[in-house]
């Protein structure tokens, strides 16, 4: 196996290089820190399994640029391993082709057979340890789903009775949680990541 291993931690990409380096199935692991090198490394080798954290440097996404990697790339193995361990981003994966889904606390041992078993059965591997972690909270996700309605804040506070300082508070948590500058930012990032649905 040739493993493509994108992470901004160093120290900790550094680590689970010199592990997976050491077993006798895996032939090269590269360690890519910044994405934008990601092309170079997939145009002058053939990876078998790409590793891919969820959040990295400068706000970019492991999502859209695993994506990106897949519609260009179909035939290498996806795989996610973060410490954002979040069904939203799960699901995420899952709806992009990634072929694997996995909390960085897993063991390393665990993480080598994981990645075997994908290569030779070409199947998938998603750990249903976050299936009760979601991004925001329940009244977060009620209040975004009324934004998405396009009622005030007022509106809302009368609907879910709660004041309107309540509802304001709860948006800009929402807005810093979902990486959001504004509502309709948000709303469609809770769309992307299937914490709501908007039905016509």
């Amino acid at each position: 196996m040739k493993i493509l291993l994108i992470d901004d931690h160093e120290l900790f990409a550094t680590s689970l290089k010199m592990v997976l380096e050491n077993d006798s199935a895996i032939s090269k692991v590269t360690k890519v820190e910044n994405p934008k090198y990601i092309p170079k490394y997939l145009k002058e080798d053939d990876y078998s399994i790409i590793i891919l954290d969820i959040h990295l440097g400068n706000n970019l996404s492991g999502i859209e640029i695993g994506k990106k990697i897949k519609k260009i790339y179909p035939e290498i193995l996806l795989i996610f391993l973060t410490g954002f361990d979040l069904r939203e981003y799960k699901f995420q994966a899952q709806k992009i082709g990634a072929n694997g889904f996995f909390n960085k606390s897993i063991s390393p041992k665990d993480l080598i057979n994981a990645l075997k078993k994908i290569v030779k059965n070409n199947s998938t591997s998603f750990v249903n340890n976050s299936e009760n972690k979601t991004i925001i909270s329940p009244r977060q996700k009620e209040i975004l789903l009324e934004i998405s309605k396009g009622k005030k804040h007022p509106e809302i506070a009368v609907y879910l009775n709660i004041s309107r300082r309540t509802v304001e508070s709860e948006l800009q948590i929402i807005y810093y949680k979902l990486n959001a500058k504004n509502a309709a930012e948000a709303v469609k990032k809770g769309i992307e990541l299937g914490i709501i649905q908007v039905y016509n």
